[in-house]
This record gives structure tokens, C-alpha cells and sequence, in this order.
């Protein structure tokens, strides 16, 4: 475009052609790429990019991150999305914090305690304890609102992730409390008051649990979630954490997976009672565009997602029962016949 047509370069065709890039793991590289070289396009004398990247810009960046699992570089992004609006106004919203996340849930920390040979000290001082332990508890604390600590030292293990990602979530959390407080003033003002829907971003929290913590960890913490924000399960929670039962553990099951997972299905079951006779909660296709998907209403059962929740189900049951009697898996697949039928050709 810029040689053949001589076409000048915006900020509008940088976006776009970094956020197609972006969504690709192997071409989420050439994505990151593609930003570096538009802060290098027409630079003043003083070392000012002439195209200066905006919300998009970073949206775009977090998306190439999450495909690679680089909690740096979402670091960097997230700090400078705090600052990007209009008389630096912060432009975090639901997607920036739900990809922050999701990045977290992709990253692997480099550090295996098998494979280092770790000598204790002598006489370790009681202030480096503590600052060890300020490190590994606090570490996201201190990132998020005005630069200056995203060269701080990865999470080395799963439980500096998961607390990491703890103390985000708090902070979002507690920020949204205190917007609610605004919101009866008139003023609503904040990091986070973009962040329109707090349960689409517990979902990409809760997937960090499902990479970085154990069965009865994660557990407890999608029931917490459920009881601090007073909400619902919603179909892709369920599915969520159905696959995470079912498809994330070696050998029968464990007996609290199993009861977690016949919980949820009874949550699914009421759901889907509740909503097959409204007009418009069942589709035929999944939505291609991100336009449609957005046009949808909340309560839609998407195919994929119907289709996700009965093979997480029954592939855990499966494992369950076929250890005892496999006429058991026979006696618990009849009574839902029913449901192969009224849902179609989508769901099964």
C-alpha cells in the first residue's frame, strides 16, 4: 500500500493489520512487529512518533500476547491503556482485563523446583524474608496504575501466578465498589470504569486457576466468585469448568469432581429448562463476526457451547462408571434421550 500505491500509513491500517496478525500464534510475532515499526514512522526531532497508538493499538498488542503467553508485554500494554485516553484518561475495559487474564492463563512459569539446586543460607536476614514474601504477594499491586515496575521479575511459580492474578482481580473488584459509589453521585470516574461487565472478566480469571492451581482450589475459588458478585452460572462458566473435571486429571475421577460437575449440571439442566421456550435462544450457526456475536441476547445457548457441556459431562461420567459397571453409563445416558431431540443436530 505505502510503496505501490503511495498511500501514507494511519493509525487505522496499522491497527488493523496488527489486530489480523494478532490473532494467530504464529503470526502474533509479526504483530508486535508491526507496532514497533509504526512508532518508528515519521519521527520529529524530538523523538515523537507521528502515528501514535490508541486504544486499538494495545487491545490489538494484548490480543498477539494472550496468543503467546507473555505476561510482560501484557504488563506494558495494561500500563499504557491506563494512560492512552483523552487527558489521560484510562481505557482498561472488559477486553483489555479479560485478555490480561487469558494471558496469564497461557503463561508457563520457567522455574521447576526438580531442577534447581537450591542451597539454603546460614543466617537469612528477617528483611529479606520479608521482601520475598511482599514480592510473591503483592507483585501485581504495583504495575497496573503508573508505570514503572513492568521490568519486575516474572512469576517463577504457579503460586506467584495465581497470586499475582488474586491481587488484580481484588483490585478490580474493590475499584467497582467503589464506582457503584459514584455512579449515586453523578461521577463516575477510575482505572477500571470502562469495565462494563465484571463477570466476563471472572471467567478469564478463573482460566488462570484452571493452568496454576489444583482441582479443590479452583473449585473453591469459582464458588467464591459466584457468592462475591451475587451472580448466576453462566453456560460458558459451566462449560468451563466442566471440561476443566473432565478433561484435566489422569484415572477415575476424584469424587469432588464428580460432585462439582453433577452440580453444575443440574445448574445447566434448570438453565436450559428456563430459557428453550423464549423466542431467539437457540441458533443454528455460530456468529462469525464479532458485530453478530454482540448482537446476540445474554441468555443465547450458543451450539458450540451446548456441544462443549455434554461431552465434558459424559466423557467425565464415562471415566466414572465404566471403572464399576458399564450398564451404568447405559441407565444414565436413557433418560436424557429427550434432550438429543428437542436440541437438534447442534448440541449432540
Amino acid at each position: 500500500m505505502t510503496v505501490d500505491k503511495r498511500l501514507p500509513p494511519s493509525v487505522e491500517s496499522y491497527n488493523a493489520v496488527i489486530m489480523l496478525a494478532a490473532r494467530g500464534k504464529d503470526s502474533a510475532p509479526e504483530a508486535i512487529r508491526l507496532a514497533k515499526q509504526m512508532l518508528e514512522v515519521g519521527r520529529d526531532a524530538n523523538g515523537k512518533p507521528a502515528l501514535r497508538p490508541n486504544r486499538e493499538t494495545y487491545l490489538a498488542l494484548l490480543e498477539a500476547y494472550k496468543r503467546l503467553g507473555d505476561v510482560r508485554g501484557a504488563r506494558w500494554a495494561l500500563t499504557r491503556l491506563a494512560t492512552v485516553g483523552e487527558n489521560g484518561r484510562s481505557e482498561i475495559d472488559t477486553w483489555a482485563l479479560r485478555h490480561v487474564f487469558q494471558t496469564y492463563g497461557v503463561y508457563r512459569p520457567p522455574f521447576r523446583k526438580e531442577l534447581a539446586n537450591i542451597k539454603p543460607k546460614a543466617n537469612p536476614s528477617k528483611e529479606t524474608q520479608h521482601m520475598d514474601d511482599e514480592n510473591d504477594l503483592h507483585l501485581a499491586t504495583l504495575y497496573l496504575p503508573r508505570g514503572g515496575n513492568n521490568d519486575r521479575i516474572l512469576p517463577q511459580t504457579s503460586q506467584s501466578v495465581i497470586a499475582e492474578v488474586d491481587a488484580l482481580f481484588d483490585r478490580v473488584v474493590q475499584a467497582k465498589q467503589s464506582q457503584a459509589k459514584q455512579s449515586e453521585s453523578g461521577t463516575v470516574e477510575g482505572l477500571f470504569a470502562r469495565v462494563e461487565n465484571l463477570y466476563a472478566v471472572a471467567e478469564s480469571y478463573i482460566s488462570a486457576y484452571f493452568r496454576h492451581s489444583s482441582l479443590p482450589q479452583t473449585i473453591s475459588k469459582a464458588r467464591a466468585i459466584h457468592t462475591l458478585l451475587d451472580v448466576d452460572w453462566s453456560p460458558n462458566m459451566i462449560r468451563m469448568c466442566l471440561q476443566h473435571c473432565a478433561f484435566n486429571s489422569k484415572g477415575t475421577p476424584t469424587a469432588q469432581a464428580i460432585q462439582f460437575s453433577d452440580e453444575l449440571w443440574a445448574i445447566w439442566i434448570k438453565h436450559v429448562t428456563e430459557v428453550e421456550h423464549l423466542p431467539g435462544r437457540w441458533i443454528s450457526t455460530e456468529p462469525g463476526t464479532p458485530a453478530s456475536r454482540a448482537s446476540l441476547p445474554v441468555a443465547t445457548l450458543k451450539p458450540v457451547v451446548i456441544s462443549k457441556i455434554w461431552a465434558a459431562y459424559i466423557h467425565l461420567k464415562t471415566r466414572s462408571v465404566l471403572a464399576h459397571d458399564g450398564r451404568k453409563l447405559y441407565e444414565y445416558l436413557m433418560p436424557h434421550q429427550s434432550w438429543r431431540i428437542r436440541l437438534g443436530n447442534g448440541p449432540c
